[in-house]
């Protein structure tokens, strides 16, 4: 090892690093001082602070589910002990980046997870962020999950006075705060203000209330290209403002007053997602349908609604010719939109994605009580081989043909990643997937649990990597996936009620 490292310089290694896996890099900070040196900023390029647990059961309350006559479980005592050495941690951290500005500058993305489970609680943590923050000057991703403690002007300032400069993502709660000071970031590429403490209290809002907003977007609108708000704040922002956007995400807005500007000035999109209320679905159909030439580049296209009020048929069909118009449209879902299989019911979606040549990455929502050959025909017919990526939320119940299911999807030659969400928990293609899949496949997500496929190095037969923790589904990123596209098609599935699905077995 020590001839070869004379034989090469430092950035050449360098490399080489980057390039290895997570856990090589780690153990090449134990070999000597040179190879801990150029693998520190691999390892700890992206560091994750945790306040507190994040719990499936409890810390989403109230701003994933919106249910308050469900309170959250109280905490166990190991899990009380748990919360204390998080925090103790999380600290120390803090503390040595703060002191340590060489270790500090090598930061480059830093993620907050803030489920401190009392509310009062975290005005240490805060404050030993802040310091550590003034310390970080090179931080180009900051991101912030979580209600308690909520973030505040004196970390939003560190932020501005240390990395401002370079940071060119902000994700964070809407809140006051976090409004307020938008306008101090002037060079941001991705802005996301995700659902707030209080959803209800988003809806109530005074209309002045989001001219921080505003001006935040103005400060930024020269770099600025992907954008998600929550509520009405977007219909509040000057189109001008939103004219060099490629990716905007609108959740859960109470109208669609100024979508119609937005379609017919925002050229540029690419990539849309709208998260709906029931008031809404019929005015989005409305204003596609008139505009029918708008989101001339549109390549990625994403809707939610809300469940208890899914489009009509009608609806799906304006739906449908809409998208069948966009050409370049490379991904597209629809997992949360029906499309009933039922039979002598025709499904206007799955009749257009032959005429989208360029589509690859694809999410179905598909209700049939009884399939039939024919209807796994229909699907095998329409589904397009190319297809690298395909999600599936089935209601499914009766007489399940599990051998249909793996001979429609070897038809597709090319798929890569497959999840399937089971709603009526009425089918269970696991095992089968494991021993008769494309040659291609490689990641395989069962309800809110997701394996790699992989092959034992002895016998040369597949099998399921550990699946992934609930926490990482939950937080999951790009790099988690490895490929942008699978991230953009799992995107806000995992938070819609469920994480008590079944677990991904190797059995």
């Amino acid at each position: 090892m020590t001839t070869s490292k004379s034989t090469l310089p430092p950035e050449l290694w360098a490399m080489v690093i980057h390039q290895l896996s997570r856990d090589d890099q780690r153990n090449l900070l134990f070999v000597s001082t040179f190879f801990h040196d150029l693998a520190l900023s691999d390892v700890f390029s992206h560091v994750t602070i945790r306040f507190g647990l994040w719990r499936p059961d409890a810390s989403d309350y109230n701003v994933v589910t919106d249910d308050a006559d469900t309170p959250p479980p109280p905490m166990t005592e190991d899990q009380r002990a748990e919360t204390a050495l998080v925090n103790l941690h999380a600290c120390e951290i803090l503390h040595h980046i703060a002191r340590t500005p060489r270790f500090a500058r090598v930061i480059k993305k830093l993620s907050i997870r803030a489920y401190v489970a009392h509310s009062g609680d975290g005005v240490f943590e805060l404050f030993a962020l802040k310091e550590a923050v003034l310390a970080m000057t090179h931080i180009i991703s900051f991101r912030w999950d979580g209600r308690n403690p909520l973030l505040n002007f004196a970390v939003l300032d560190a932020l501005a006075q240390s990395s401002g400069h370079v940071l060119r993502e902000l994700i964070l709660p809407s809140s006051d705060e976090t409004r307020t000071f938008l306008a101090k970031f002037k060079r941001l590429q991705t802005l996301i203000l995700h659902r707030p403490y209080d959803p209800d209290y988003m809806l109530l809002l005074p209309d002045d209330s989001d001219v921080s907003i505003s001006d935040g977007i103005e400060a930024n609108q020269s770099t600025l290209a992907r954008l998600t708000l929550y509520g009405d704040a977007l219909w509040r922002c000057p189109v001008r403002s939103l004219l060099d956007l490629q990716e905007l995400e609108i959740i859960l807005p109470p109208s669609l007053s100024g979508l119609e500007l937005v379609l017919h000035h925002c050229t540029t999109l690419r990539y849309v997602t709208f998260d709906l209320h029931v008031c809404t679905n019929a005015r989005l159909l409305e204003l596609l349908t008139t505009h029918p030439d708008s989101l001339p580049q549109l390549t990625a296209f994403k809707l939610f609604f809300e469940q208890l009020h899914p489009l009509t048929h009608a609806e799906v069909t304006l739906l449908a010719e809409f998208l069948k118009g966009k050409k370049t449209l490379r991904m597209l879902d629809l997992a949360d939109t029906d499309a009933d299989m039922e039979e002598g019911t025709e499904v206007p979606i799955l009749k257009i994605l032959p005429e989208l040549p360029a589509l690859e990455v694809l999410g179905l929502n598909i209700q049939c009580f009884e399939f039939s050959h024919e209807d796994f025909q229909v699907l095998r017919t329409h589904l397009p081989p190319r297809l690298s990526a395909l999600f599936l939320n089935l209601t499914v119940d009766g007489m399940v043909l599990r051998q249909d299911w793996i001979e429609m999807l070897s038809n597709l030659t090319s798929l890569r990643y497959l999840h399937i969400i089971d709603m009526l928990d009425s089918m269970d293609l696991k095992q089968q997937l494991l021993e008769d899949h494309p040659d291609s496949l490689e990641l395989v997500g069962y309800n809110m649990h997701l394996r790699w496929l992989e092959h034992d190095p002895e016998q040369g037969v597949p099998r399921y990597s550990p699946r992934w923790s609930t926490e990482k589904v939950k937080f999951c990123t790009a790099e988690d996936f490895g490929c942008k596209d699978w991230e953009w098609l799992f995107r806000y599935h995992a938070p819609r009620g469920l994480w008590d699905r079944d677990n991904l077995t190797t059995q």
